[in-house]
């Protein structure tokens, strides 16, 4: 039984987090594209919000730098 249960926490709650690790490596080298897609309400699915959400910031800002400073 134990093994079902860490089965299923590694099919869920591992892979997102691996999910939210490979996207925020893909973020910090360069691609301003990448993006989590988790849509779970616990707690990663809240990290992912809260990345795509500081992603989506961090580029509206370097945009409207660069038009600043144009």
């Amino acid at each position: 039984m134990i093994g079902i249960w860490t089965y299923i926490f590694k099919r869920t709650t591992v892979q997102q987090i691996e999910k939210l690790k490979d996207a925020i490596q893909k973020f910090t080298s360069g691609d301003r594209f990448a993006r989590v897609r988790i849509y779970t309400n616990d707690e990663v699915g809240q990290l992912a919000v809260a990345f795509n959400h500081q992603m989506a910031e961090t580029i509206a800002q370097k945009a409207y730098q660069q038009e600043m400073y144009s």
